[in-house]
């Protein structure tokens, strides 16, 4: 199941836990998540007696043979456990309804969360949203801080623990592999994508103008970030603001076009595998170590008139060769 902080948004229970049906037999799960059901057969020919279960409907919700329930997409349907004896059907069975909840949480102009299945997600275009929330595909948990690491624990804020991010790691069995982003989105919030270890691809819309803290840290597979193609013309991205550590540890990312550049804030590109760099006109400031640690880098561009550079933006670049200045 889903990590929710929230007990209600893991009405099947927490992963690994085993939960027993109340009054009726009923699930409500999100697009993705599993059950397995368990089952006591008490039969004086065990041999010749078993379990077969069947869906109502393969496209909301599927069943193996073995009893594993996987949701699939919204709506509602149910599964058959029947008991078979020596080949025929007899009159024991039972019933479980399952309703397959919606996959993204909506909540007036933000996508809150998304929980469903892996693979191409395409978040909706019909449905407002303006801003990708934070942690909205990579979940969170709480963690205690680490005062060594430079967590702090002040007026300001002064609790001992804090939200981290979950997001899906190598060995995740359905992992979400591309991403798109519908037209009107403008912003994506901290962390929202980060750790999502099998994501390859992102097409970005061209309303998006700011990308936040690490919303994309750690996502190791992410080779292509592209615009959207309407009416067979490639669109232009307008993204303004690439905040602290955006990117950084995306060590398949070999290419970058972000031609309305102004910032690009600390460790956003640190540790890809960039090999160029074109910074356009409309560039004004790079963070302290924006473009450092990357082993493959060879050649910076910088097109605007004046620039303010932070310390470090190029450190640990040992294949930087070219610098072109205007």
């Amino acid at each position: 199941s889903y990590y929710g902080v929230v007990t209600d948004d893991r009405e099947i229970g927490k992963a690994g836990s085993e939960n027993y049906f109340g009054s009726t037999n009923s699930l409500s799960m999100f697009p993705s998540e599993t059950v397995r059901l368990k089952w006591t057969l008490d039969s004086y020919f065990e041999d010749k007696t078993k379990v077969v279960f069947e869906t109502g409907d393969p496209s909301i919700a599927t069943v193996a043979e073995d009893g594993t329930i996987i949701a699939q997409a919204k709506g509602d349907t149910v599964i058959m456990a029947t008991v078979y004896y020596d080949g025929n059907i007899t009159y024991y069975s039972d019933t479980i309804a399952v309703t397959v909840k919606d996959p993204f949480n909506i909540n007036s102009i933000y996508l809150m969360n998304y929980r469903g299945l892996g693979g191409t997600v395409e978040i909706p275009a019909d449905r407002g949203v303006t801003t990708i929330y934070a942690y909205a595909f990579s979940q969170y948990e709480y963690v205690e801080k680490d005062l060594t690491a430079g967590d702090v624990i002040d007026e300001e804020d002064p609790y001992y623990i804090k939200q981290h991010y979950i997001g899906q790691d190598e060995n995740f069995i359905d992992p979400i592999t591309k991403v798109v982003i519908p037209e009107g989105v403008t912003e994506i919030q901290s962390y929202a994508f980060a750790n999502l270890q099998g994501l390859k691809e992102v097409v970005l819309p061209s309303t998006l103008t700011k990308i936040g803290t690490y919303a994309f840290y750690n996502c190791t597979s992410l080779l292509n970030i592209t615009a959207p193609e309407v009416n067979g013309t490639i669109q232009k991205l307008n993204v303004k603001f690439i905040n602290e550590g955006a990117f950084e540890n995306c060590t398949s990312l070999m290419d970058i076009n972000f031609p309305a550049l102004n910032a690009v804030g600390n460790n956003a590109f640190r540790n890809t595998s960039l090999v160029k760099i074109e910074l356009p006109e409309s560039s004004q400031s790079l963070g302290i170590g924006a473009f450092s640690a990357n082993k493959n880098l060879q050649s910076v561009t910088f097109k605007a008139a004046k620039i303010k550079i932070g310390s470090g933006a190029f450190t640990d670049c040992p294949n930087l060769t070219s610098i072109a200045i205007n």
